[in-house]
């Protein structure tokens, strides 16, 4: 097939072993996530023309589609039990959350007032860091709480884009991607 996808995706080891999963080559893998517990990869895969979120477990070398209806990157919660990640399913791009077990339909967790294509949640849990894409000022981080007082707060609403939100693990710090220098 001319133009079709060839991408690969592997496991390597801090010794440099290569271990190929195995995911058919065909479906576009992108935004690998291992969970906290570092036993399943979530992952976006697009079958035809939908991305959805899938998952890998380390221990039986099986792949099990969670999403139906459309999700990419996707992010753990702390606890591994939830992932959530982003779809348009509902015709603008909004955070989305599902059990990992796939026992309940999706949830929308957040819809900003833009589009909000990627969140993480805090180690305890308590808050959501997440990008909107602002016309006027470019991609933004804000936080809020997932419960009580969901008022947004600024992270960083420069002129400049800001994304790729990570948490540390004490919740002290995020660190972002910027394009200021």
């Amino acid at each position: 097939e001319t133009g079709a996808s060839q991408r690969e995706l592997d496991l390597v080891s801090a010794g440099g072993a290569i271990t190929p999963l195995p995911i058919d080559r065909k479906l576009v893998s992108s935004f690998p996530r291992y969970s906290p517990d570092a036993r399943r990869l979530a992952l976006s895969l697009l079958d035809g023309s939908v991305m959805d979120i899938w998952i890998y477990e380390m221990s039986s070398n099986t792949l099990q589609r969670l999403t139906t209806g459309g999700g990419d990157r996707a992010e753990w919660t702390p606890d591994g039990k939830r992932l959530i990640f982003r779809s348009d399913r509902n015709g603008t791009e909004e955070l989305w959350w599902q059990r990992a077990d796939a026992g309940q339909p999706a949830e929308s967790l957040f819809t900003g007032p833009s589009p909000t294509p990627e969140g993480v949640i805090s180690p305890d849990g308590a808050y959501l860091v997440y990008r909107l894409n602002d016309r006027k000022t470019g991609r933004d981080l804000w936080f809020r709480r997932l419960s009580g007082d969901p008022n947004p707060t600024p992270i960083a609403t420069s002129g400049s884009d800001e994304l790729m939100p990570r948490i540390s693990p004490n919740g002290k710090w995020i660190a972002y991607v910027s394009e200021i220098s």
